[in-house]
Order: structure tokens, then sequence, then C-alpha cells
């Protein structure tokens, strides 16, 4: 508070205050020699109204959130000599003295390390005296105010609205004509914490430094806001960021410069476009997850950890250590995403374990998917990515229920390394999927809008060619682990019988009973797509992906050149229901044009010899199979078959007469060559 007083100017003496018109008032016939004279009552007056109007307004602010406040220690910073290329690009941006961008935007997917990035830059311009104020919002943040508040607010985030109250505090302590300024205004209208986010807005910040310009020299002043996104809501966070968008407008000759770091949002893309004719001043950093400097940083600071681990604990043996297949396994599997290689980390070098080289082991075994075959009883059992995990399982409970069931469907899909059928995962456009999932565009990019900052969503425009993306696969694992991940788990074989069944429903579509081939472009879309030739060829491709698909997951068991692996669980009563249900679909005057891919029927044998050889009373209930005697030698379907039907006859009274048919493409051997 000393300094503050050091910096603040005289400000109007306070209603009540002594008031002097001479300091010897009637005085006369007498000399003083080098008089210094001090007006005390003036002084003690001004220092009462500072004091008064700065302890309010401390009182107002949002605690535990500026870059030095104890609540956030040890903060997030970046480990040295990494993030260089970020935090000079920043710095630069803050000096160059003539440049019209006001608002620089730090976004990236979550977990790459802007809050570290922030911080350090907080650090370096409060060590150079260029710090204006800094805000890190907590993650999450706090709903309410504390019990003891004065404060009577009604809005839907009471927490948020005093983000102002915070920035004006800070500035106040560093800029003396603002702080008079402030002074004034508290005592002029106390009630100001009652107000909108606008009219504090207005107040603490438009009018000082927009129409007044209230700046004590001629430098910026840099206001850092760290994690907008974890402000509560997205209409406090949108209004937050119009708010600044419209003042950098309005005026765009104030000292003050804004540093902005989110999640990639979407509603805060949104805002930002709906800016656009801002564009010259602001300034977007993409803070990526994978990239080679990236890849640098974080195997610099893995190195100089284990080297801390080694200085720690000199019983470490053998040397050298890590070995570098266990470094590299890491580094590669962390990519640029640093809180996970933080994490890992900080797991090894746990000091209650205090075993590095046993946490080591462990940490590989879980990449590797393979646990130690022996661990020692003091060895630590939580999960090393418990961290990361609980930012996964954060962003996830932001969606509602509903909405995350048609999520779960699409990120199944993404979590198939082999894809499904013909469709590869990394090669199937996010329109594509949605059409064969039979998801609609705007409910596709409902269900998956809070969740940009942990998937690369396509937008509109790119979406009938690029595929949807995880940007770490620790997040696939994530998912894929029911302990980790617990109500937000995806169950594998739930995805492909979901994907299984779109392709039964394509088939259907295809196959209508009254044509006598099939039909692809009776395929229906969810999605439209932008030209007919991109329709015919989504129809085709989806019509003969499922031939390739269908019979294949109905087996029990894998077949000879497949690659799948992946079946439908067929095992009980219960679960042989749906299989009627599907029988009861097909149409057998088409099977095999219109069900079965003709370059490799023995998929569909192999079907047959499960169905006729298995006793399913379910099927023979619905009188969809018969006890039938197959020829023990199928060579009949020649490898160059091009076509074979089977024609099914039922009795009233009972009994079955099964033909097969097939023909080929030899013109010696048209029409049947075989009929049993």
């Amino acid at each position: 508070m000393k300094r503050i007083l050091d910096l603040l100017p005289s400000l109007q003496k306070e209603e009540g205050a002594q008031s002097h018109t001479s300091w010897f008032q009637y005085a006369h016939s007498f000399l003083i020699h080098k008089p210094i004279m001090i007006e005390n009552v003036k002084i003690v007056h001004d220092q009462s109204r500072t004091f008064r109007a700065l302890a309010w307004l401390e009182g107002h602010a949002l605690p535990g959130v500026e870059h030095h406040s104890n609540a956030r220690a040890p903060p997030p910073r970046c480990h040295e000599g990494t993030r260089l290329q970020f935090i000079e690009f920043v710095q630069d941006w803050i000096k160059v003295p003539l440049s019209n961008q006001r608002l620089l935007w730090l976004h990236g997917p979550a977990g790459v390390g802007k809050s570290a990035i922030l911080q350090t830059l907080a650090e370096l311009l409060e060590k150079g005296g260029h710090l204006g104020a800094a805000v890190f919002f907590p993650s999450p943040m706090p709903a309410d105010l504390p019990q003891s508040s004065t404060l009577s607010l009604s809005s839907r985030d009471s927490s948020s609205i005093r983000i102002w109250l915070t920035i004006a505090y800070r500035l106040a302590t560093t800029q003396p004509a603002y702080c008079s300024y402030l002074v004034e205004r508290v005592e002029g209208d106390p009630k100001i914490v009652e107000q909108t986010m606008e009219k504090q807005f207005e107040a603490l910040i438009a009018e000082p430094f927009g129409q007044r310009n209230l700046a004590d020299n001629n430098t910026c002043i840099p206001i850092l806001i760290d994690g907008l996104d974890r402000c509560r809501g997205h209409d406090t966070q949108k209004q937050i960021l119009r708010l600044v968008l419209g003042f950098i407008e309005k005026y765009p000759g104030s000292p003050l410069i804004w540093i902005i770091t989110s999640r990639q949002e979407e509603h805060l893309e949104r805002s930002f476009q709906g800016h656009v004719h801002l564009g010259e001043r602001i300034q977007k950093l993409v803070i990526p997850v994978s990239s080679d400097e990236a890849h640098k940083d974080v195997q610099l600071f893995m190195r100089d950890s284990f080297v801390g681990f080694l200085e720690e604990y000199v019983h470490i043996k053998p040397s050298p250590w890590p070995d570098e297949k266990d470094f590299h396994l890491i580094s590669s599997v962390a990519s640029g995403l640093f809180i996970f290689v933080s994490a890992i980390l900080t797991y090894i070098g746990n000091p209650l374990i205090a075993d590095p080289i046993s946490q080591l082991q462990t940490v590989t075994s879980i990449i590797n998917r393979n646990r130690p075959d022996a661990q020692p009883e003091f060895v630590d059992q939580i999960n090393p990515l418990a961290s990361v995990h609980g930012m996964y399982t954060q962003i996830l409970a932001k969606l509602p229920r509903s909405s995350y069931h048609v999520a779960k469907r699409i990120l199944g899909f993404c979590l198939l390394t082999d894809g499904f059928g013909g469709w590869a995962r990394d090669s199937t456009s996010f329109a594509q999927l949605c059409n064969i999932l039979h998801i609609t565009t705007n409910v596709a990019y409902s269900c998956l809008s809070q969740l940009h900052s942990l998937l690369d969503v396509p937008r509109f425009e790119d979406a009938t060619s690029l595929p949807l993306r995880l940007y770490h696969e620790s997040f696939a694992s994530y998912l894929l682990d029911r302990n980790s991940s617990g109500s937000f788990y995806i169950d594998i074989e739930e995805t492909v019988a979901d994907l299984w069944r779109c392709h039964l429903r394509i088939l259907v579509e295809s196959n209508e009973p009254s044509q006598p081939i099939p039909q692809p472009s009776r395929i229906r879309l969810a999605w439209p797509l932008p030209s007919g030739d991109m329709v015919k060829e989504f129809q085709s491709d989806a019509w003969e992906n499922a031939r390739l698909a269908f019979f294949h997951h109905l087996l029990p068991c894998p077949t000879r050149d497949c690659a799948f692996g992946i079946h439908l669980k067929i095992t009980s009563d219960i679960d042989k229901k749906p299989l009627v249900e599907i029988l009861d679909k097909v149409n057998f005057s088409n099977l095999v044009d219109g069900y079965v891919c003709p370059d490799i029927p023995y998929r569909f044998i192999e079907f047959l010899r499960w169905i006729l050889e298995e006793e399913h009373p379910l099927l023979q209930e619905k009188r969809l199979l018969f006890k039938l005697e197959m020829p023990e030698n199928y060579r009949w379907i020649n490898p160059r078959a091009v076509s074979f039907i089977i024609r099914s006859v039922r009795y009233a009274g009972g009994g079955c007469i099964t033909t097969f048919e097939a023909y080929t493409d030899l013109p010696l051997l048209q029409p049947p060559v075989g009929s049993y």
C-alpha cells in the first residue's frame, strides 16, 4: 500500500475535512526564514480516501485468480527453454508500438499448456514493469460468492461479473491517474458492484481508458485473461469477449491491449467471426498438440526432469537411466500434449513412493497395454494419467446426456483403428460417417459442440472431404477404459453392433422386394451432399461396403483372410432375437446380388454353415430356418462366380424346399451350373 500512496497525486478534499485559508490566520508582524510546511490534515484525508476505495475494491475482486495468488501455487509455468517460440512472439507483439492489433487470442486443444505460457508471460511482464493486470480463471469457477461478501447479485454467474473489479483493482496499483479516477468513481457510486457487467465495464474500463485515455505514459498496458472457456456459462464467456471486441473497435487508440487464452470452443470462434471486420486489430495464435517445436519442448522437459530424479535419488541403477526406448515411447505417445507428459513425470517422481524405476515401469506397461509381471506392494496403484482423465471427464460432463448418446456413436467409429468394413477411420469424411450412422447435420454439430477442445471437427464446408479426428490418443484410451471414463465409457462391441445395424439399414433400403435388382439409389442420406455425383458415389460405396461386412459380423469367430476381428455377440437366446429380426428383413431373392460380395462368397458360406449346424429354436419358431442337409463340398461356388441365389419354397402344411443356384461369368457354363 505504501507504493500506492507514493504514486497518488493530491486528491480533492473529502467532504467535511478541515480547511485553511493560510498557515497563520490573523497573524502579522513576524518573519520565518526557509520554512518547510506540511499540510498533515490533507495528507491524512487523501490517504484515508484511497485506503477505503482500494480496500472496498479489493473486497469485491475475485480471490485467488491473479498470477501471483497463493491459491494457484505452484502455478503452471513453462519449463525453462520450452515454448520460446510462443513467448517471443507475444513479447514482440506487445513491443510493436505502431501495431493496429489490440487483441491476441491464444487458443488450442485442451492440455497443450496455454495457461503455462500466459503465466510465464505475466511473470516476465511484471518483472519488466509492463504488466497491467492478469486474471486466471480457475477450473471450475466458483458458483457462489463467499458468505462474508456484501454483494447482492442475482445473475446466473455472480462470480464472473467481478472480472472487471479485479482488473480495476490491479490497474489502480500501477496507474496513478486511473487510481484517482477510481477513487472518485467509487465514492460517487459505491453500488457499481451491483450493476450489470456492461455497466461495470463502461465505468471501470471504457470511460477511463477509452474516452479519457488515463494512461500515465505512452506504452501499452497488457491485460491478460487466461481460460476464458472456464468462466461459467457460454453466455458470460461471449459477453466478456463481446465487451472487449467492442472496446477495441470503438477505441483503437487506447493503451490497453488484450491477451486472451481459451480452448478451441465453437461459441468463442463464432464470436470472433461476428467481428470479422476487426481483422487487422485481432491476432490469432494456435497452440497445436503436434508440431516439431512441441515435440522438442516435450523431450527437453522430460530430459531435465529425469536428470532431476537422478540427482534426488542417487541410488538409481543402472545408469544411464531411463532406457532410450522407454524415453522415446513416452515422448512419442505424449506428442505435444504437455498435460500428458506432466502427469507422467509427476507420477514417476512421486516423493511418497520414492521409486522412479518402478513407477517408470508401470507407466511403460500401461502404455503398452501390459501390466508388469510383478510389482512391489508399495508401488502406487493410482492411475498415472488421473489428471488427464479428470480433464476429459470435466469436458464431457458439459454435454447433456442425450447429446452424448449421439456423440458416443460418432466417437465409437473414431476408436476403431482399422475402421469398419471398407470404411477406414482416417479417410471416411465426417459427412460420410454421419450418413452411415444416419445422423443429420444439425444433430451432429450440436452433439459435438462442447468437444472442440478434444476433437478436430471439420467445418461444414470441409465435412465432405475431411474426417473427424481426435487430437490425442490418450482421449481414445480414456474412452475405452471403463474405470477411467465411467459413464462415458464406450464399448467397442456396442459400436460394431451399431455400425452393423446401420449397414443392414443400407442393405434393406437398397433391396426392395418389388425390384429385381438392388438399387443403391434408394439409400437415404441424413447429411445432404452438395452434388449428384457425390450422392451416387456415396450410395454405391455404402452398398458395396455393407455387402462386404454384412455376413462377416454375424459369424461367432474370425474367418480366414479377414482382418476385422470383431463380431456381434449372438451367444444366448436373448442375443439371437436381433438375428431373427435381421433375417426376417432380408430379401432372399436378391441375396447375393444385394447382400453378399461375389468375390468373397466364403463368408456367406461360413455363415450358412454356422446357422445350419447350430440349433436355433428362435429361428425355427419364426420359420426362418429349417434343418437342411448341406453338401460338405462347396466347390460349386466358383471363385470367379458373379452371383448365386437361394430360392426357398415353403408349404402351408409345413416343410420347405430350398434350391441353390450358382451363376458364373464363364460362357460355357451358363445357365445354372448347380442345383441342390
